[in-house]
């Protein structure tokens, strides 16, 4: 089997869900539920990726609290290795608040060590130990963002194969030094938006392919309508599972897992591997929290079955 390693932001999750309408300022709201869960959407990946069956260890960083012992607990309890989480005294655990809809979230974070792993704090040394190398949310790592494209050049010299989510850019600014670390990732995640934002393209097609030209294969995450992907001139589509959506955190991060583990891990072809994906993303959302709801393979199959 396989070796996987996720280098990337760890932080909980705070989810209120049920909400009657959006938060009005001066005025009270009240929920209808609240989990306080693993969040980062590389710690998300890694655990559906445990889930599936893959053998995942996580290098990040949290603070020396209670929620840095939450997060570290958590990826111990879903067989995911933790030697090479840091405890760091100087800062406090990252927290995302998800106000979490039927068919979308607003979140509000706080960095704190989200933003602190640096490219120093890495043994790259230790690369070579694994087979695949994955990592998500660049905008985030403000302090790892500008040592990417020397990670990604280390793993790829060292004999992995790599993966990227971009995720959101909360200042919107979508840096071109992204382009800089794609040369060196075979396998890029964005969602349509941030697919849109980073190219400025405004056909979801034009802009995979443009993505395509820089990364090896570019998978866009459409939610509801399912995913393409795209690599040397060639698309491939996958329709999206039709399920009662509960909470949307952590979907993309569920796909990410999905489409790894069925490609890269099993050799699955793309069509494949982006239905497998998709029911994945479908699965996570019928469940309240991103890591939440982590099915092994066979029970993914099994869902697929049943909509067949």
């Amino acid at each position: 089997m396989k070796r996987l390693l996720v280098i990337g932001e760890l932080n909980v999750d705070l989810i209120i869900s049920g909400l009657p309408s959006l938060p009005v300022l001066g005025q009270e709201l009240l929920c209808q539920d609240f989990e306080m869960t693993l969040g980062s959407s590389s710690a998300i990946c890694a655990s559906w990726l445990a889930a599936l069956g893959a053998t995942v260890d996580f290098w990040g960083k949290v603070g020396c609290d209670l929620y840095g012992e939450f997060v570290v607990g958590e990826l111990e309890r879903r067989g995911i290795g933790t030697d090479g989480v840091i405890r760091d005294s100087s800062i406090r655990t990252g927290v995302t608040v998800s106000l979490s809809y039927p068919h979308d979230r607003a979140l509000f974070t706080y960095l704190g060590s989200i933003a602190a792993l640096r490219l120093s704090d890495l043994h790259l040394g230790l690369l070579s130990r694994y087979d695949h190398l994955h990592s998500a949310s660049i905008f985030l790592q403000r302090e790892l963002r500008p040592g990417l494209p020397a990670l990604y050049r280390a793993a790829k010299k060292a004999g992995l194969t790599t993966s990227l989510d971009s995720g959101w850019d909360p200042e919107e600014q979508w840096g071109r030094d992204v382009f800089d670390v794609l040369p060196h990732v075979d396998f890029f995640l964005p969602n349509e938006t941030e697919a849109l934002h980073l190219t400025g393209a405004n056909d979801i097609e034009e802009a995979a392919t443009e993505l395509s030209c820089y990364a090896g294969t570019v998978v866009v995450k459409l939610g509801r309508e399912g995913a393409l992907a795209c690599t040397g001139g060639q698309v491939w589509k996958a329709s999206g599972f039709k399920v009662e959506v509960v909470d949307t955190t952590g979907a993309g991060d569920a796909f990410n897992a999905g489409f790894l583990y069925a490609h890269v891990i099993e050799g699955r072809p793309i069509p494949e591997a982006l239905h497998f994906a998709n029911a994945c993303g479908a699965i996570a959302v019928t469940i309240i929290g991103g890591a939440t709801a982590l099915p092994s393979a066979a029970e993914v199959d099994a869902f697929i079955e049943e909509w067949q």
